[in-house]
């Protein structure tokens, strides 16, 4: 199963996955605005589909898009569900399924995803009033 994180919605997690290597892709929506909404994404998920954590063989996460902590939560999550699964993750600027398979299947176990952010940093600086 190929599963891809897409934080870029605000309060919105959206999960693409393919069952069939990658030939169709469906998503599964959670909104919310609770901690760990990610994670219960992914819970959710996997009950409606009955599997398992162990049946994701690839993993993806959009890095282009959306806020510095939905990415920054989606590429942690996607990196040690790679490292605990011993499955590659790739990090993808977007979700489009042709580029999407092309590039899971371009990464390799062992290397993890990272992102770039585009914004300047704010920490420790005030907000302007």
């Amino acid at each position: 199963m190929y599963v891809v994180f897409d934080t870029a919605a605000d309060l919105k997690v959206v999960i693409h996955y393919s069952l069939n290597e990658g030939a169709v892709w469906q998503a599964f929506s959670y909104e919310g605005k609770e901690e760990g909404l990610l994670l219960k994404a992914l819970d959710g998920l996997l009950i409606e589909l009955h599997k398992n954590l162990s049946d994701i063989t690839r993993l993806g996460v959009v890095v282009g898009q959306g806020t510095f902590t939905g990415t920054r939560v989606a590429v942690t999550v996607a990196n040690t569900l790679a490292f605990v699964l011993a499955c590659p993750v790739a990090a993808l600027p977007d979700f489009v399924p042709e580029r999407t398979v092309a590039a899971l299947l371009q990464a390799v176990p062992g290397h993890f995803a990272a992102a770039l952010y585009s914004g300047e940093p704010r920490i420790g600086k005030k907000a302007a009033a």
